[in-house]
């Protein structure tokens, strides 16, 4: 077990002794290489879901000395491909057991498994993104112009994004990239605008199947919810469709 006493997540304070979250982190990392290499599975091809976790600390683990970590499963019978996970992580520390890990869960094939993730959120609530979004959206219209804009929140309906500096030209708004690290540019059609004081929400045009699930997955992963004071929607009745004369109200920055 490599214990990193430098670790900000599980060192935030000094500690005398290795805490409690790191020896269940070095267990679920171990059981999942212990999986991968002897299951039959390959890297990717399942999700792993738990259902159950069983700690019992018999002693503190001093930060001082080594610790190793010994995986097997729990009824000691190895199985090729299972469904089903059962394994147990012990700690041994000075030729003593000090802690001891155990994991029930299932195996789930990952088609079948986004296909169970895919959360259908109300179509009123919003959410900010997370540091994995990038917070400058490109916007794009008609003419090929790029302008770029301030990420606030992102709904199944649409994007609020704050004004900058003003639109010039006639163009319309089409479409409206947002940037994930790890997955790219999730890009969806505009066909309706709302503006109020200090903030423009870009209304989502029809989108196909693809693109609904993709905008799912993104909120799911990678957003977070914003409780209802944080954001006062437009009203529907205040939604315009795009125009050279509507579009001259929100403000962009435009990308040189």
């Amino acid at each position: 077990m490599l214990n990193d006493t430098k670790n900000y997540f599980f060192y935030r304070k000094s500690h005398e002794h290795v805490p409690g979250l790191m020896l269940i982190e070095v267990a679920r990392q171990a059981m999942y290489h212990y999986f991968y290499s002897a299951s039959g599975y390959d890297r990717g091809e399942v999700s792993i879901s738990m259902s159950e976790l069983d700690v019992r600390f018999s002693s503190y683990v001093e930060s001082t000395y080594a610790v190793d970590v010994l995986i097997s499963q729990t009824e000691g019978i190895a199985r090729k491909t299972p469904k089903f996970v059962d394994k147990m992580a012990r700690f041994f520390q000075n030729g003593r057991e000090v802690a001891r890990v155990r994991l029930r869960g299932g195996a789930m094939k990952m088609p079948l498994f986004k296909r169970m993730r895919v959360l259908n959120f109300p179509d009123n609530h919003w959410f900010t993104p997370s540091d994995r979004v990038l917070r400058n959206v490109l916007v794009a219209t008609d003419g090929r112009l790029s302008l770029r804009a301030d990420l606030q929140m992102l709904s199944l309906k649409g994007v609020s994004v704050r004004s900058s500096a003003a639109l010039e030209g006639s163009s319309d708004v089409k479409s409206v990239s947002i940037h994930i690290d790890g997955v790219g540019f999730l890009s969806l059609p505009i066909g309706a605008f709302d503006v109020s004081e200090d903030r423009v929400v870009l209304r989502f045009d029809t989108l196909s199947r693809e693109q609904s699930v993709a905008l799912k997955e993104a909120i799911k992963s990678h957003f977070f919810f914003a409780a209802e004071e944080d954001f006062v929607s437009t009203s529907a009745s205040e939604t315009k469709p795009l125009s050279s004369g509507n579009l001259a109200a929100p403000r962009y920055e435009a990308i040189s």
